[in-house]
């Protein structure tokens, strides 16, 4: 194959890359939505549009692993600044009937998520591994609280800490479809990668 032939299909893959992006982008925007202050974030009168889930940044209750004395802090959301110790968000919803849901990327570590007080996902010394993770069964208790609880044992050094974008919460079946959206995502990108590279050994 020339040169020429090879720039044109390598140029064709970003450009299609780049729109599937834009796409993407354009599909998930995220509304205006409330931030969370003092480890309280409100969504009572928040109705769930388009793409039916939040963020979930903002001021997070932060207690440091190795402190004696338990002091707590605001933070903003999970960071490499206070990286290990317990984070804790209250989440206030309006439906008490209905299942919400958790989205989670976080870094490679030792860490347990909870709600409620009931502990709904954990990784171990043995599986530190950390792909995205859906959690779609928390349920509000009768005054719609949902107290969120992120115990950070120990995060790899290598391992860099997502933004605060990498937590989203909302109605389960929303949340599971943005997790099902994003897999078909990844997995048409390495279908056009596949493709390309197939391209360039047969021409």
């Amino acid at each position: 194959m020339s040169t020429k032939k090879q720039l044109l299909i390598v140029c064709v893959f970003l450009l299609t890359l780049l729109i599937i992006r834009l796409a993407w982008n354009a599909a998930t925007g995220l509304p205006d939505q409330p931030t969370a202050k003092n480890g309280v974030l409100d969504l009572s009168d928040f109705a769930f549009s388009q793409p039916g889930y939040v963020s979930l940044e903002g001021e997070w209750q932060f207690t440091p692993q190795n402190d004696k004395e338990q002091t707590i802090k605001t933070l903003v959301a999970p960071s490499t600044q206070e990286s290990e110790g317990t984070y804790q968000l209250d989440l206030h919803v309006q439906d008490t009937e209905s299942l919400y849901g958790l989205y989670i990327h976080l870094p490679h570590g030792i860490f347990s998520v909870s709600a409620n007080g009931q502990r709904l996902y954990q990784t171990s010394a043995e599986n530190r591994d950390m792909s995205p993770v859906v959690l779609p069964s928390l349920q509000p208790d009768e005054n719609g609280l949902i107290r969120l609880t992120l115990q950070m044992e120990e995060v790899a050094l290598y391992s860099k800490f997502p933004t605060p974008r990498s937590l989203y919460f909302g109605p389960s079946k929303n949340i599971v479809g943005k997790n099902a959206i994003e897999s078909l995502l990844q997995m048409t990108v390495a279908a056009i990668m596949l493709i390309q590279m197939a391209s360039m050994l047969v021409f």
